[in-house]
């Protein structure tokens, strides 16, 4: 591990990532699936079209509340929504496009990917993995869900 991290988090960080690695390995089992073809399966086509589809849930709150009754707050929040909207839409065709299919070169792709992410940010590969698919994921999602609730109160 990076020097940034302790004895005890060092612990708790590789129990995390073996705790998900146990279950992508378990899940694959159960569906005949290599790990490295689950992996992908989750936490780039699951994950990613759960995280796109919530990012479209202010823009589907603002079009509600325009169809409720148009005031200038309504359309400034549709305007900002359909931004927030295209982004999620453009960084998930881009996703897409990089990582093609579920063989196992875009598996080792996205290794090398969060490697670089890690090098660049002198952090532990597992550390990197963790805040990605775990706590950027579960973060982006409830920001989308309470955007959407603004946008409807």
């Amino acid at each position: 591990m990076k020097r940034y991290t302790t004895n005890t988090t060092n612990r708790i960080i590789v129990v995390l990532f073996k705790l998900c690695v146990r279950f992508l390995e378990s899940l694959g089992k159960t569906f005949k699936i290599s790990y490295e073809k689950i992996s992908i399966i989750v936490n780039l086509y699951i994950q990613g079209t759960i995280l796109m589809i919530s990012g479209l849930l202010p823009l589907c709150a603002s079009i509600y509340s325009i169809i409720l009754g148009v005031e200038w707050i309504e359309t400034l929040c549709f305007i900002a929504s359909l931004g927030y909207a295209s982004l999620y839409l453009v960084g998930y065709s881009r996703l897409l496009s990089r990582y093609k299919n579920t063989s196992d070169q875009y598996f080792y792709l996205c290794v090398d990917d969060l490697m670089d992410v890690a090098k660049r940010w002198d952090i532990h590969y597992y550390i990197v993995n963790l805040l990605i698919f775990v706590v950027w994921w579960l973060s982006a999602i409830c920001i989308n869900v309470f955007a959407g609730l603004w946008v409807l109160t």
